[in-house]
């Protein structure tokens, strides 16, 4: 679908740019359909009862959406710090390691939140990513749980050389819409509001990196201790299989 619409506009009227193909288009029009879905089945209503169709509907105000962002901290360092010799090599492979992580890590976030698409991912690059789920209690749950397994995942092995932050805000259809004023007619920049909001929120959880780690683990952070190479050496059993405790031994593939 994506080599094919990805050159189609979304909208075919003159009276503005066509900057958006009708692959994102119904990429989006798809997350958005599927955090509605999951939050219509945990308050016990159906997407009809809703009435998103309706300008006046109190439903339109509602937050049923999560913006979520999530960033790995301390690429460079992690890349950066290799010998000279088969220094090509080591960037390259220090590279791939981190996007399969952070790949693994939206994967399990999908997973959890009942099942989503990777239709629901906004952006995902550089260490960094940003989701559109459903606001929902669950969902909620799995956030702070993939944050708390994490982060002791990380610190068992890489000692702090690499952490992780992850935050989200609430929105409505409204502000995803960011709809006009009725008195102005203009936009009122409501999303622009929602993202600096969530980045004021990750900007907080970077400066709080080892918040979540347990009482043992938290005093260990204040010792002197080299932080070991997961591409140096012998790997862990949890290393090689990118598994930081949140679904057993297996990916959410279900392969091992």
């Amino acid at each position: 679908m994506e080599s094919v619409l990805c050159y189609a506009p979304s909208d075919t009227s003159t009276e503005r740019l066509p900057d958006i193909s009708l692959y994102e288009h119904l990429r989006i029009t798809a997350a958005i359909a599927s955090c509605m879905y999951l939050y219509a089945q945990e308050k016990n209503t159906s997407f009809r009862d809703m009435g998103h169709w309706d300008k006046s509907s109190e439903h339109r105000k509602t937050p049923q959406f999560l913006l979520v962002g999530g960033s790995i901290s301390g690429i460079q360092k992690f890349i950066y710090s290799i010998t000279s010799k088969g220094a090509l090599k080591g960037l390259r492979a220090r590279s791939f390691y981190l996007e399969i992580l952070v790949e693994h890590i939206i994967d399990e976030i999908l997973e959890l939140c009942g099942g989503l698409s990777r239709s629901n991912i906004i952006y995902s690059g550089g260490g960094n990513f940003y989701l559109l789920l459903p606001n929902t209690i669950a969902c909620k749950s799995s956030l702070d749980q993939v944050e708390q397994k994490l982060t002791t995942w990380l610190w068992e092995n890489f000692r702090g050389s690499l952490s992780f932050a992850i935050d989200s805000v609430e929105c409505s259809s409204a502000e995803l819409m960011d709809e006009k004023d009725k008195q102005t007619k203009k936009r009122q920049g409501l999303m622009g509001n929602k993202w600096s909001e969530l980045s004021r929120k990750l900007s907080l959880k970077k400066n709080q990196k080892f918040s979540l780690l347990n009482e043992k683990s938290f005093y260990q952070v204040f010792q002197p201790l080299k932080p070991p190479s997961p591409l140096k050496g012998e790997q862990s059993e949890r290393q090689q299989n990118f598994n930081f405790g949140i679904a057993d031994t297996k990916s959410p593939t279900g392969e091992k």
